[in-house]
């Protein structure tokens, strides 16, 4: 049953609030005094479309409200379905700001306006010479039947188990989904899992690859400097290597006068052996810092892989 009706800034009207007593109400008028515009107001709150060119003012939102007893008829399993609180006074409003954007509410709850009008055709019966009764849908069909069994207990046996149900149902539906969602991680899982065992993350490998794209990156530049070393210390006409073995020679020749210059020989002879591995270490590097592109092509694709993992997971580094 419906209590009031308020409604503000629609078509001719500023404010008005209607009170419906107990019983049976007539609203009665010419033709154009308005009553059409109650019912289109009515609608508005009953899930209907609402038509922008309605409002009176269009610098202020339209604001239609209703209040309904549910003391004759039993939403409690509606309200339940659709996580709504439940209370025998129900509260519907309709607002249309001045942007003309749309807003329902159920019990100061936003909804969206079907559910506003599945709600709506469960409490109000609009009907004309041109219209007929809702007989065809399951909601009437089910209170109408209700009624005429007129079993109280049966209603309410029924009911409890019918949202014990549904409550096993939406359960139910959502461990699927948890399940499916579970899976879906699964396999994201181990697909990073298979990215990881693919590029086969380990540090010292990881750094073994960063050294040896620079070398090979650099061999060219590498191979001349290391050309030019050896040229100064043992290859060239006059060399580092034979240079010391001479200054050497000489002090060797001197260590018998004079006791500092024999130990200052000694040191120099250690210089020269240090000097002759040395040198011969920059020979062998010359093997190592042969430009191969192949190789420097395969160790650039494994560290763009690294690098995409790092990226990928917000990581600076391997470890």
């Amino acid at each position: 049953m419906i209590k009031s009706l308020s409604i503000q800034n629609y078509a001719l009207i500023d404010k008005i609030e209607i009170e419906f007593h107990h019983g049976f109400s007539v609203i009665t008028g010419e033709t154009g005094a308005g009553k059409s515009i109650l019912l289109g107001a009515l609608g508005l709150i009953l899930g209907n479309r609402a038509d922008l060119s309605i409002r009176k003012d269009k610098s202020k939102k339209c604001v239609v409200e209703g209040e309904f007893l549910l003391d004759k008829i039993d939403l409690e399993h509606f309200f339940s379905e659709n996580d709504l609180d439940y209370d025998q006074m129900v509260i519907l409003r309709r607002e249309i700001n001045s942007s003309g954007k749309s807003r329902a509410f159920i019990n100061d709850t936003p909804v969206n306006l079907n559910l506003l009008k599945e709600l709506g055709e469960q409490l109000v019966n609009i009907h004309s010479q041109h219209q007929t009764l809702n007989l065809g849908k399951f909601e009437f069909q089910l209170n109408v039947l209700d009624a005429f069994i007129n079993n109280p207990v049966l209603l309410e046996e029924y009911q409890n188990m019918y949202r014990a149900f549904r409550k096993a149902e939406k359960k139910l539906q959502y461990l699927i989904s948890r399940n499916q969602q579970l899976k879906t991680d699964e396999d994201y899982i181990r697909f990073q899992l298979s990215e990881f065992e693919s590029v086969k993350l380990e540090k010292q490998a990881f750094e073994h690859l960063v050294d040896r794209e620079q070398l090979l990156s650099h061999s060219e530049e590498i191979a001349s400097g290391i050309m030019q070393c050896r040229e100064l210390l043992d290859e060239g006409d006059t060399n580092a290597v034979q240079l010391l073995r001479e200054v050497v020679h000489v002090m060797n020749k001197l260590s018998g006068y004079h006791t500092p210059i024999k130990s200052l020989a000694e040191r120099l002879e250690s210089v020269e052996i240090e000097l002759s591995d040395i040198s011969s270490e920059i020979a062998a590097l010359s093997n190592e810092t042969e430009f191969n592109p192949g190789e420097l092509a395969e160790i650039k694709n494994k560290l763009d892989k690294y690098y995409h993992l790092q990226q990928k997971h917000h990581v600076q580094t391997v470890d």
